[in-house]
């Protein structure tokens, strides 16, 4: 193999090598980002979502309370935010947390309809005495609160763990995503040490060997014994130089007689 050939195989190489190294790395953050942005985005809006409706049942429950001795009741409260609880339940359900909160889930959805169906009845119960509201406040509403909040809380504290289990797998998964990189890397540089190596090996040792056999012969007329292993263009010229300076004594020999 000749040198010119030699050294574009050596670079193809290491090129080869730091190619396939950035497309492993590319398709390992890419993987990584788009699990990141599915996970933890419906980590973090099933733990905000949760207390935003967890706030409005409490501030529902307030207002019962501070109405408990007007004659009327504002019904229109939960009207404002029924849209927002509809989408919030459609999308935990469809997120990626809905397998590991299945049981979690049913669980919240069937609290929550009674806990409305308990709501409902609000306007009616407010059309007898104050005696009549406490009791249902007491018998009817309270522990349908008090379910639907447990239910939230303890919505809120599994997101919140989720949140730090994927936080963790994505942090060494960012390390997992790196390394190829990093491994492909390195082995470039090794290749680039050894291709470095064998230059000087192949190439620039023979050519500095011959280069100084070549000036031993012109200043003080050494023979030149120099020997050229590789079988390429290092050798053809070694070869050439040897019958240069055989002509070279021929003639001076035939100068002489």
């Amino acid at each position: 193999m000749g040198i010119h050939r030699k050294v574009l195989f050596g670079f193809i190489v290491v090129g080869f090598i730091l190619f396939l190294s950035g497309l492993v790395s590319i398709f390992e953050v890419t993987r990584m980002r788009d699990k990141v942005s599915g996970v933890l985005s419906d980590n973090v809006d099933a733990l905000l979502n949760t207390k935003r409706i967890e706030t409005d049942v409490a501030n529902y429950a307030d207002l019962l309370l501070k109405n408990l001795q007007a004659e009327t009741l504002d019904t229109s409260f939960f009207a404002k935010h029924e849209k927002f609880h509809e989408d919030y339940f459609e999308k935990l359900n469809n997120s990626h947390l809905s397998i590991n909160y299945s049981s979690l889930l049913d669980s919240l959805y069937n609290a929550y309809d009674l806990y409305i169906a308990v709501v409902e009845e609000a306007p009616g119960i407010w059309g007898y005495s104050e005696n009549i509201r406490t009791n249902w406040i007491s018998n009817r509403f309270r522990p349908a609160y008090i379910q639907l909040h447990d239910l939230l809380e303890h919505t809120m504290e599994m997101s919140q763990r989720a949140l730090e289990k994927n936080s963790q797998e994505i942090e060494s998964g960012f390390y997992r995503s790196i390394m190829p990189g990093v491994i492909a890397t390195c082995a470039g540089i090794l290749l680039v040490i050894l291709f470095n190596y064998f230059i000087n090996l192949y190439i620039v040792t023979p050519v500095l060997r011959i280069t100084k056999g070549v000036n031993a012969y012109l200043s003080n007329r050494i023979p030149y014994t120099v020997e050229a292993e590789n079988e390429d263009e290092i050798q053809e010229l070694n070869h050439a130089i040897k019958t240069l300076i055989s002509e070279y004594k021929s003639l001076a020999k035939s100068k002489q007689q």
